[in-house]
C-alpha cells in the first residue's frame, strides 16, 4: 500500500463508522472503526514523515476511544449473551486501554527522583505526583504472530496509567508502589518463625546466630527496594540476600548428605500467609491468560507487596515492536519451566511452574536451584521438608512437573484444578477477587 494510500482507505472506514452511528448501527460502526484503526496502526509504521505519523497517532487515539465508548454503552452485554460478533475482537482484546497513550513529551514535564532495579521512580512537576516509569526498547524484530495487548482489571496487578510511544521506546507509566517489597516482608516473618521455633528448641539457637531485639522496620527506607535488615550488628543477622531474594543462613549441623544439611535449614514461612498470597498471585495470573498474556519468567523481582499486605505482580504486558526476552537469572535459577527456551510450545503451564517455584521458596525458606543444584529432570524426586502440610507437598509436587502436560493446571479444569487443590480448600475466591 503507498504512504498515503492507507490514510484513504481509512477515511472511508471511520466515514462509514459515522454514517452507522448515525443509523444506530452501533454493531457495523464498531466494525468500521475497528477496520479503521487496524489500517492507521499499519500504515503509520512506514510513513516517513513524522509530523503526519504524530497527527494519525492522535486521531487514531480518538476513534479508538470512540470505538471504546460504542462498546460499553452498546455491545459489551450483548457480547456474553453471543449475539455481537466483533469480527474476532474480544472486549479484553479490543477495548485495550489505548485511550491512554500519550505524547512522549509529557515526560519532558517530570523529573526522575530515584532509580529501582529497571525502572525509574519519576515525579510530575505539575501534580507533584509519583510514579514509577518503565522503559521497553523497540527492535528491528516485528511479529504480526504477537500482536499488542494490554491487559486491564488485573486484580493484584500494578496497574498502567498511561503509556508513551517514541520511535525507539514504549515507556509505562506505572502506579508506584510505596509499601514494602516482597523479600523485606518475608524476612520479617522469617526471622519471626525462627523466634517462634527457637522458643521451643533452644538447643538450635547458636550464639553466632542471635536474632536481633529490633524490629528491622527501623532500617529500612520506605518503598526504595532497598533492604537493609540491622547493618549494625553483623553478628545477628540472620538473613541474607542473594539476587534480590531473601534466604536464611545456614544452621550449623551434623549431618552428612548434602540435601540433608540443606534440609534441616529449610524454615520457611506460615502456611497460612503464603496460602493468602499464592491465591492472589494465581488470580492475577488467570486473568492475564484470559487476555491472552504469558509471563514465562515470573520470579521474586515480579512480587511485590502493597502497604496493606497484598501481593501485586509487576506489570506484564505484550507489544509487537517489542522483541520478548526471558531473565537470564530467571532461568539459572529454575524460576522458569523447563520447556522455556526449548523447543517444546510454550503454554500457560509455564506460569504454573513459576507459581510452584515461588510457593516452594516461600514454604521451605529455600530456593529451588539451591535444594536442586542439579536441576530437575522427568526423573527427579522433588526434596521437600517434613514439616509441611501433606496439602503443600502434594500442590508443590503438582506444580514442579518437569513434563508440562503432566503439571496442575495444564488439563481440562485449567486453572480451576489449582483453585480446587486442597491446599487452597479454605480461601473464599469470590471474597479475593472483590
Amino acid at each position: 500500500m503507498a504512504k498515503r494510500d492507507y490514510l484513504v482507505e481509512a477515511a472511508k472506514q471511520i466515514r462509514m463508522a459515522l454514517d452507522s452511528e448515525v443509523n444506530e448501527d452501533y454493531e457495523a460502526a464498531f466494525s468500521y472503526y475497528k477496520n479503521g484503526v487496524d489500517l492507521l496502526l499499519n500504515g503509520v509504521q512506514l510513513d516517513p514523515n513524522k509530523e503526519r505519523r504524530e497527527a494519525v497517532k492522535r486521531k487514531t487515539t480518538q476513534y479508538l476511544k470512540r470505538a471504546e465508548e460504542i462498546f460499553i454503552t452498546h455491545l459489551q452485554d450483548n457480547l456474553g449473551k453471543g449475539s455481537c460478533h466483533l469480527g474476532g475482537y474480544s472486549s479484553l482484546r479490543f477495548r485495550p486501554i489505548r485511550h491512554l497513550s500519550s505524547p512522549v513529551e509529557d515526560l519532558e514535564m517530570c523529573k526522575v527522583v530515584g532509580v529501582n532495579d529497571k525502572v525509574l521512580i519519576v515525579q510530575s512537576m505539575v501534580n507533584k505526583e509519583t510514579f514509577v516509569v518503565k522503559s521497553l526498547v523497540k527492535s528491528s524484530w516485528e511479529s504480526r504472530d504477537q500482536p499488542t495487548i494490554i491487559p486491564q482489571g488485573v486484580p493484584y496487578m500494578v496497574k498502567l496509567l498511561r503509556y508513551y510511544v517514541s520511535e525507539d521506546a514504549v515507556y509505562l507509566h506505572l502506579d508506584h508502589i510505596k509499601g514494602d517489597i516482597f523479600k523485606y516482608m518475608c524476612s520479617i516473618l522469617l526471622r519471626e518463625t525462627l523466634v517462634r521455633q527457637a522458643e521451643d528448641q533452644p538447643h538450635l539457637m547458636h550464639n553466632q546466630h542471635r536474632l536481633p531485639a529490633q524490629h528491622p522496620s527501623t532500617n529500612s527506607k520506605e518503598g526504595d527496594g532497598d533492604v537493609s535488615v540491622n547493618p549494625e550488628g553483623k553478628e545477628e543477622d540472620q538473613i541474607i540476600e542473594v539476587d534480590g531474594w531473601c534466604h536464611l543462613l545456614p544452621f550449623s549441623s551434623g549431618p552428612s548428605r548434602p540435601e540433608d544439611k540443606a534440609m534441616q535449614t529449610c524454615w520457611g514461612l506460615p502456611e497460612a500467609d503464603v496460602r493468602v498470597w499464592g491465591a492472589q498471585i494465581l488470580l492475577a495470573l488467570e486473568s492475564l491468560h484470559e487476555q491472552g498474556i504469558l509471563c514465562r519468567d515470573l520470579n521474586p523481582r515480579n512480587i511485590l507487596l502493597t502497604s496493606n499486605g497484598k501481593v501485586c505482580l509487576t506489570f506484564f504486558s505484550q507489544w509487537s515492536e517489542v522483541q520478548p526476552e526471558i531473565n537470564s537469572k530467571a532461568m539459572e535459577q529454575m524460576y522458569c519451566a523447563p520447556e522455556i527456551g526449548g523447543v517444546c510450545r510454550v503454554t500457560e503451564a509455564c506460569d504454573w511452574w513459576s507459581l510452584g517455584a515461588l510457593l516452594f521458596e516461600l514454604l521451605t525458606g529455600m530456593p529451588l536451584w539451591q535444594l536442586h543444584p542439579a536441576g530437575i529432570h522427568s526423573h527427579t524426586q522433588l526434596l521437600i521438608p517434613n514439616h509441611l502440610s501433606a496439602a503443600a507437598a502434594s500442590l508443590l509436587t503438582e506444580l514442579l512437573q518437569f513434563d508440562a502436560g503432566y503439571r496442575l493446571g495444564s488439563g481440562g479444569g485449567g486453572v480451576s484444578d489449582i483453585k480446587c487443590h486442597p491446599f487452597f480448600s479454605s480461601v473464599s475466591w469470590k471474597a479475593l477477587t472483590c
